[in-house]
């Protein structure tokens, strides 16, 4: 694991002093107002204590979740009983317990921004690694900020799992990028993946799709690009099969298709799959020796699966495996709520260019008509088309000029696989299926209706439950925050040569992989659409590894790289771009936009109690009060 140097240890320790005050004092109003168990909490804080009286064996079936989070408390009540000379019981009061969660919340700050520095490592290449010994500005920014995520750091005054399952998942996600920094990995470093991959299931079960779906998966990919075939000249081809069987020859012996996600089009995405799965098939030995350690964490799974006649502890009635595809909607909604400020450049720069595409058209059509009025000017010029040339239709790096020698097949194959013809149809086609899974598998869960206790059941209310078409109508929404989160990953799309030596210099600047991005996907929906009930808890990690993924911009580079029409065109902006060479100035707002939705949420959880009365008025549930939450 990377460490920091002196001068990044003092930044992260100042950064988390705020950080550690931020959540003291959260953590105090909390213990102040709230001192019983509340909520969930309910259920998880006589389970610790009861671990804290060493009685293991001895587990309440309304629990659905592994004892993991019981076991770090009994571990921490011990070694906090003995620095302060208390009994262990003592410790595990609902104060103490909720304290571990606290320090966790803490310990997610740096962990995050050494998890960013390898991303930005493994993004770069190896000529410049030297120049990555120092950690960026950005990644301490997102790791700050992860830490400050509203759904996360609210439950770090209370007592839930979810803190601690962010903090391992972190833990074996780091690890992971260690392993891949490498061609091989030792015995050792498989043992580590093995132990963090079960302390991770220990947490909660739906991390079996982070540790062994997401990451084991990147590391069959890292698998196979380490095989580094020699290159080969692509021959002459002027038929579909010839132009098949050249790839598949060349896929099996790893010469994959896998380009940074601002460079590829969906049929990237579809050769990256594939080359993958062929390579995969032909070289299993090598892909073996590197993911052995996630198949024996996902056999160890099913074997605990298998004993206890389910994934979940527990009581398991109210907690069936379902097939909830909307999931996959509302998940962009929620990230782009939470993650607006990191969308402003996006909207903001599509509106100029849209803006000065109009106007340039206007001029262009005036000047062309005077010109033919002078001159009579009839004829055409040709000129390349960006949209021709923005999606590379060949593999290789020599492109494929069509021939009149080629099979019409294999050029009604090109117009298919060309993004001007395929664009229009995908968004209808993605019209038409999130529609469909609106009409036809929206489900409500019984305990999002019952409770009115959390934000969700408003969300549900007022959107959802609304009379009439109106959810369907939201199938717009879902699209339009969909695109904004992928964009975010590709703030410079097609990046240009001069791009890429920023990129060089700043390596913050690197986007993901497609096939990184395919496979956080893949995770995604597997950790969402089994899942019956929407709770925001449930998206902490997606968003916590999308929101890593997610690169640095900068408005000079973005104004650069769109011809002077980006974001730095704005008047009165020579300020802010300043500084926005030192820092992102997303990040900044991202903060103070975390900061204010905490707050808010804070406030409401201590200052807006209610009780619960029944249609007659009377007050049920014997007066406690109610309080709102995530």
């Amino acid at each position: 694991m990377d460490r920091f140097t002196l001068e990044e240890t003092g930044l992260v320790a100042a950064m988390g002093s705020g950080l550690l005050a931020f959540g003291t004092i959260w953590y105090s109003f909390v213990n102040r107002h709230v001192p019983n168990p509340y909520l969930d909490e309910v259920f998880h804080i006589p389970q610790a204590q009861t671990y804290c009286r060493d009685r293991f064996f001895e587990w309440d079936d309304k629990i659905t979740t592994p004892p993991g989070l019981y076991i770090i408390s009994r571990v921490s009540a011990a070694v906090k009983s003995r620095l302060f000379w208390t009994p262990v019981e003592k410790q595990c009061d609902a104060g103490g317990l909720r304290l571990d969660n606290l320090i966790a919340a803490v310990l997610i700050f740096p962990l995050a921004v050494i998890t960013r520095h390898q991303i930005e490592r493994c993004l770069t290449p190896r000529r410049s690694e030297q120049s990555l010994n120092t950690v960026s500005r950005y990644a301490f920014q997102t790791g700050f900020n992860i830490a400050l995520f509203p759904v996360l750091f609210f439950y770090s005054g209370l007592y839930y799992t979810d803190v601690f399952s962010t903090l391992t998942v972190l833990l074996a996600y780091s690890h992971h990028l260690s392993r891949v920094s490498r061609d091989r990995s030792s015995l050792i470093s498989d043992a580590w993946t093995i132990l963090l991959g079960i302390a991770a299931l220990f947490m909660r079960q739906t991390n079996i799709f982070w540790v062994v779906v997401y990451m084991g998966g990147l590391e069959a990919v890292h698998a196979v690009k380490t095989l580094r075939p020699k290159p080969a000249e692509q021959p002459p081809m002027h038929t579909v099969s010839e132009h098949v069987r050249f790839y598949i020859e060349r896929f099996s012996v790893g010469d994959i298709h896998d380009p940074p996600i601002d460079r590829a089009w969906p049929h990237d995405l579809c050769y990256s799959i594939v080359g993958i799965g062929l390579a995969a098939i032909y070289k299993p030995v090598r892909i073996l020796k590197q993911v052995w350690p996630h198949i024996t964490v996902m056999c160890l799974f099913t074997a605990f699966v298998a004993w206890n006649g389910g994934v979940v502890l527990g009581d398991k009635s109210n907690h069936i495996a379902t097939i909830h595809l909307t999931q996959m909607l509302y998940i962009w909604p929620l990230f782009a709520f939470f993650s607006a400020p990191l969308f402003i450049p996006t909207l903001l720069g599509r509106t100029l260019r849209l803006l000065s595409c109009v106007k340039r058209s206007k001029l262009s059509s005036v000047d062309k008509s005077n010109r033919n009025a002078s001159s009579g000017h009839t004829g055409s010029s040709k000129g390349s088309h960006d949209g021709d040339t923005a999606g590379p239709v060949s593999l290789t790096s020599k492109d494929h000029i069509s021939s009149s020698m080629d099979s019409p097949y294999l050029q009604a194959a090109r117009i298919v696989v060309s993004p001007r013809a395929y664009s229009a149809p995908l968004v209808l086609l993605a019209i038409l299926a999130s529609w469909l899974i609106v009409v036809q598998n929206t489900i409500i869960h019984p305990f999002t209706l019952a409770d009115n206790r959390h934000y969700m059941f408003y969300i549900f209310r007022y959107t959802i439950r609304r009379p009439g078409h109106f959810r369907e109508y939201l199938v717009g929404v879902y699209l339009f925050c969909g695109w904004l989160c992928w964009s975010a990953l590709s703030p410079l799309e097609m990046a240009s040569s001069r791009d890429n030596k920023d990129r060089r210099v700043n390596s913050a600047l690197n986007p993901a992989s497609s096939s990184t991005v395919v496979l956080l996907f893949l995770a995604t929906a597997l950790s969402l659409v089994t899942a019956p009930l929407v709770e925001p808890r449930y998206f902490i990690l997606p968003w916590v590894f999308w929101r890593l993924l997610v690169p640095a911009w900068y408005p000079e580079q973005d104004d650069r790289h769109h011809g002077g029409g980006g974001v730095a065109s704005l008047p009165g902006l020579a300020g802010l771009i300043e500084w926005g060479r030192r820092f992102d100035l997303r990040l900044v707002l991202e903060t103070l936009w975390f900061v204010a939705i905490n707050l808010v949420t804070m406030y409401i959880f201590i200052h807006r109690p209610y009780v619960w009365r029944n249609q007659e008025g009377e007050v049920l549930d014997g007066g406690r009060l109610q309080r709102f939450m995530w």
